[in-house]
C-alpha cells in the first residue's frame, strides 16, 4: 500500500464506495434512500439523514478548505436542509455528496506528507489529524445514517 497518504486515501475510498472495513459504505447504505425518508427525525431536536449528508458534505469542504491555507467557515450553516426537498433536490444532495468526495480525495492525493505534522492554522492539531478526523467523523454519521435509515422505514 506504500505510504502513509496512501492509506489515508484507501481509508477514505472504502467509506465512500468500497470494501469499508465495518462491511458497508457511503454509496450503498445511500442509494437505497428516497427524499422522504431522508427528512424523517427520531424527534423534533434530532437530525435527519438528510440533514448529515449535508453536515458530511460541510466538514469535507471545511477540511478541503484547511488543507488549502484557508481559515475562513463556509459561508452556509451547517447541518442545513434545502429549501426544495424534491426527489430531483435529493439527488442533487447525493450528486454533491460524490464530488465532496472527489474534492477531498484530491485535496488529500495533493498535499504534501512532509506537512503532515504542521499545526492546522487556527487550530491546535496537525494536518495529520485533521485528515484522519473527517475520515472517522464520516464513518461516524454513517453509523447515523444507518440506524435512522432503519428508524424511517
Amino acid at each position: 500500500m506504500g505510504t502513509e497518504k496512501n492509506r489515508m486515501l484507501a481509508l477514505l475510498d472504502g467509506l465512500q464506495n468500497g470494501n469499508y472495513w465495518v462491511g458497508m459504505n457511503m454509496d450503498d447504505i445511500l442509494k437505497s434512500i428516497e427524499p422522504a425518508q431522508a427528512l424523517r427525525k427520531l424527534d423534533g431536536n434530532s437530525n435527519c439523514i438528510w440533514q448529515l449528508v449535508n453536515h458530511i458534505i460541510y466538514w469535507r469542504c471545511t477540511v478541503v478548505l484547511r488543507l488549502q491555507g484557508v481559515k475562513d467557515p463556509l459561508p452556509y450553516p451547517d447541518f442545513s436542509l434545502p429549501g426544495n426537498k424534491s426527489a430531483a433536490s435529493w439527488k442533487q444532495t447525493m450528486n454533491e455528496l460524490q464530488q465532496s468526495y472527489k474534492t477531498l480525495r484530491a485535496a488529500i492525493h495533493d498535499f504534501p506528507e512532509n506537512r503532515f505534522m504542521e499545526i492546522v492554522p487556527a487550530q491546535e492539531y496537525p494536518f495529520y489529524e485533521l485528515i484522519h478526523g473527517v475520515i472517522q467523523h464520516d464513518g461516524y454519521h454513517l453509523g447515523q445514517i444507518v440506524l435512522l435509515s432503519k428508524y424511517a422505514h
